[in-house]
């Protein structure tokens, strides 16, 4: 049997992610809004969602990773943003409907990355999933 091509793609941060965060930090702000609360009370819940809906931001947009590549046995490579490549190893995954959630660890580093289809085309993300699931079902209990 032949072996599977290597996948690999270039990883950015989702647009749809971003615009779900944005969508509920809004609308933790019209709950809060919605509230009987005090004045000063709503005013630093307000200044405490917005705060941490940047931060939030700013992480997501920060990725250390830049690019990903899997080939089969010889395991994952990562290529972060300054150029450095390393070794990682899959800690786990999740496929929730269209997404796909990978953890990945190395040295001194680990990453959490979600992959939908605005920033995986729809092929790549087929052979990731069906390699993911027969890599799960190969790997030793």
């Amino acid at each position: 049997m032949r072996s599977a091509p290597a996948i690999g793609f270039e990883y950015r941060p989702s647009r749809t992610l971003r615009r779900c965060l944005i969508a509920i930090a809004w609308l933790a702000i019209a709950a809060t809004f919605a509230c009987a609360w005090p004045w000063p009370l709503k005013a630093l819940t307000v200044i405490g969602i917005v705060a941490y809906t940047l931060q939030g931001l700013r992480r997501w947009q920060e990725s250390p990773v830049a690019a990903i590549g899997w080939q089969g046995e010889a395991g994952w490579e990562l290529r972060m943003a300054s150029g450095e490549t390393f070794e990682a190893e899959l800690r786990s995954y999740r496929v929730l409907g269209p997404a796909v959630v990978l953890r990945f660890t190395w040295d001194d580093g680990q990453a959490g990355l979600v992959l939908l289809p605005d920033n995986l085309d729809t092929d790549m993300c087929r052979r990731l999933r069906m390699r993911l699931v027969l890599a799960a079902r190969q790997r030793p209990v």
